[in-house]
């Protein structure tokens, strides 16, 4: 069967190995026909278009599967990633925080998303400024510990920023220049995940 994937994907490499990504493209887009939904069909082409490192046309079928499925995690995970292969950072950072905002229960893809974001900040040497932006939002420094408000009245705070900011901690204390101070960030990791597990048993 010449639409089968298996067979799709090795005519596909053969032109890539050839230099011809144009031809390439026109062959992957055959996987479509085999899909059970159009939606699935996008979505399966647009990670064969990103695992043979063409991200343009990846971005592309990934939008088309969004379209049809505005809620499709896994179409929204493959846009971000094909958005940073394009440079494309600012749309990467929205789109990780929409599937961090999307994902619900699934633990998995919203750990996921979050892991991506600090890598992201990171390489965009900004992960300094937003470890402190999610210190002030949930109330709680690195250095001193949890911050209270002057008149006693905290306002709430909301789990899922906790557990960025401890995915924040975890990298910093994997930085070279913070080498010297890893255990100060460990810390404040653990912290402020017991923090949010007390925040999760409250609210339950």
């Amino acid at each position: 069967d010449p639409n089968e994937p298996s067979h799709v994907l090795a005519l596909a490499e053969a032109e890539l190995a050839e230099g011809h990504e144009a031809q390439a493209s026109i062959v992957l887009r055959r996987l479509r026909r085999s899909a059970a939904t159009p939606a699935l069909g996008h979505l399966q082409l647009g990670q064969a278009f990103a695992d043979h490192e063409l991200p343009r046309d990846a971005l592309a079928e990934f939008d088309a599967a969004l379209r049809l499925e505005p809620q499709n995690l896994a179409a929204m995970r493959g846009r971000a990633l094909s958005l940073s292969h394009l440079y494309r950072y600012r749309d990467a950072e929205a789109e990780w925080q929409r599937l961090l905002m999307s994902a619900g229960g699934d633990a998995e893809r919203r750990r996921d998303a979050r892991e991506q974001l600090v890598e992201l900040w990171a390489e965009l040497g900004e992960l300094e400024r937003q470890v402190r932006d999610y210190e002030d939002a949930f109330g709680y420094s690195a250095k001193s510990g949890p911050r209270h408000s002057p008149d006693g009245f905290d306002p709430p705070r909301d789990p899922e920023v906790g557990r960025l900011l401890a995915e924040g901690y975890l990298r910093l204390a994997r930085q070279p220049s913070y080498r010297a101070q890893p255990a100060r960030y460990l810390r404040g990791a653990e912290d402020v995940l017991g923090q949010v597990v007390k925040l999760e048993a409250s609210d339950a």
